[in-house]
């Protein structure tokens, strides 16, 4: 028989009592005119706990037992409104003052880099210069990256992350002449290989991920973002991300020092941009560590889950691969076969091939739009935000809404954003589309990144086969921190790379025809926006 001692009825009182005040508070706290609030069992902790355990798959948990257009999560001190409908997607991006991404962005950046306090005045500055400008006056953020926009900035980029990708391929396939084969780490060798085309592409001559301990140290770093975004002793409970990061910094001061002339469009805008405004050389340094961020944490898990659907599917690889044939142009040298590509022809006139590529974004990108609510505002005339509060907008609730995709919705179908004259699949809105993110927080870099994974895979699948001799089974994520876009998987196989018969003796060609226009893969750059 159970005694029930003093101590235990005072602990059992006390947790009732809690229970009931909180439901209390969170009653009397909660205004009719916000969002519901959801996963209030226990007030407060509910969601808190949910949020640990589940990471980035609870708000999609949710959505899959009420889907509610938006809803409110009470934390301890905070609120957060999850945004589902893309209807209030759209409203939420209309309002890029009072709904706004910059101070979420700055105060991320002032535990991920560690900038001085006089870097933090400058950039607060800028935010609340761009608060007082006319609404169409562009974001601090886009301003850094004017130099990825289509036209000659941008397609000097991608011609020298073409050369870089061309050299790669093609002493690969030096290497394996003579029906030899070699063994990789598919993610560790598709992450070596896009991160030098990447950052080749970006700081040109002077490059320092050239040298593979500066490349290390960023991937270092990179791993390490979650325990630094928590802002919480990062020297010792983030050592191994701060060296890199240090590591980086330092390197970075000397590359702006005595290569930023040999560099590319963005790099020289960016760096100019944070001269003329009086950041000193060593906060300059720091926010390009930051911007590694930028250019390789998705780049890289894109490419390799592309690559793993393309060479894993047999018929997704022999439909994106004679696509790709068909922009291939033989010519007959002194040397023998040549073949030539115009890259052009793969952003522009390859609706399979960029279907397949946004197809793996939409089947993995689970990234968060968030914005920090300014002011009290009635979003789209229904629902209160309240001022301080954040609202949140979950890309895998839009990825893997079967209203939106389908009944397939949790398969990946190569075809599925190829265009349907016939209307036989379900039409969904170019905004559930949210790879690349949206609004003032849309990725100014995807055309780079897109053409890059394209010409990856492209080189890839003309030139050689990848088989995995284990089988190709799709590796967990389950691993991937919270501020995770793209996660990349959480181990790692081994595929085997062999020469394709028809390859060998043939000498390859890969040119970009400029052009002002970009690849239409979000929703700002379609025509029509819905």
């Amino acid at each position: 028989m159970g005694i029930v001692t003093p101590g235990l009825v005072a602990f059992v009182s006390a947790v009732l009592g809690w229970y009931f005040v909180s439901g209390a508070l969170l009653w009397l706290t909660q205004d009719s005119r916000e969002p519901p609030a959801l996963a209030t069992t226990v007030p407060f902790i509910t969601p808190l706990i949910g949020m640990i355990r589940h990471k980035t798959k609870y708000t999609r948990m949710l959505w899959n037992k009420q889907n509610f257009p938006i809803y409110t999560l009470r934390l301890p001190f905070s609120r957060i409104y999850v945004v589902n409908s893309a209807a209030l997607i759209t409203a939420v991006q209309r309002h890029p003052k009072i709904l706004a991404f910059q101070p979420i962005e700055d105060s991320f950046a002032k535990r991920i880099i560690d900038p001085s306090d006089d870097c933090m005045a400058r950039a607060k500055k800028d935010v609340e210069e761009w608060q007082n400008a006319p609404s169409s006056a562009p974001t601090p953020s886009h301003v850094l990256f004017k130099g990825v926009a289509p036209g000659e900035g941008l397609d000097g980029m991608n011609r020298m992350m073409i050369q870089r990708l061309q050299d790669a391929i093609g002493g690969l396939a030096k290497e394996l002449g003579n029906g030899k084969e070699k063994y990789v780490d598919l993610h560790e060798w598709i992450k070596h290989e896009i991160t030098m085309a990447t950052t080749e592409g970006v700081y040109g001559e002077g490059n320092p991920y050239r040298d593979p301990k500066l490349a290390e140290a960023f991937w270092k770093f990179e791993e390490g973002l979650g325990a630094l975004s928590m802002g919480v002793l990062p020297n010792l409970l983030a050592k191994t991300a701060v060296g890199g990061r240090n590591i980086l910094a330092e390197a970075f001061e000397e590359y702006f020092t005595k290569h930023v002339s040999t560099s590319s469009s963005l790099t020289k805008g960016r760096h100019e941009y944070y001269t003329e405004r009086g950041f000193t050389d060593k906060d300059i340094a720091k926010t390009e560590v930051g911007n590694g961020i930028a250019i390789l944490s998705n780049t890289v898990p894109t490419a390799y889950w592309f690559t793993f659907h393309l060479f894993s599917k047999l018929e997704v690889l022999e439909a994106c691969r004679k696509e790709a044939l068909s922009h291939v142009v033989e010519t007959h040298g002194p040397d023998g076969l040549v073949k030539a590509v115009d890259v052009s022809k793969l952003k522009t006139s390859s609706p399979i091939l960029l279907s397949a590529f946004k197809e793996a974004m939409r089947v993995h990108s689970i990234g968060v739009g968030i914005r920090m609510v300014m002011q009290d505002h009635m979003l789209a005339n229904q629902y209160l935000l309240k001022k301080g509060c954040i609202v949140i907008m979950p890309a895998a609730v839009q990825h893997f809404d079967s209203g939106l995709w389908g009944s397939d919705v949790a398969s990946y179908n190569h075809e599925r954003f190829v265009p349907d004259p016939t209307k036989t699949r379900p039409r969904v809105s170019p905004v559930c589309f949210r790879g690349f993110g949206g609004g003032t927080t849309l990725c100014p870099g995807r055309h780079f990144a897109t053409t890059e994974v394209l010409v990856f895979v492209t080189m890839l699948m003309l030139r050689f086969t990848v088989e995995a001799p284990e089988g190709w089974k799709q590796p967990t994520t389950d691993k991937a921190a919270m501020s995770a876009v793209v996660p990349g998987p959480d181990s790692d196989f081994k595929v085997v790379l062999k020469r394709r018969p028809e390859d060998e003796g043939v000498k390859w060609i890969w040119s970009l025809t400029g052009s002002d226009e970009g690849i239409k893969i979000a929703a700002e750059d379609m025509e029509e926006k819905l």
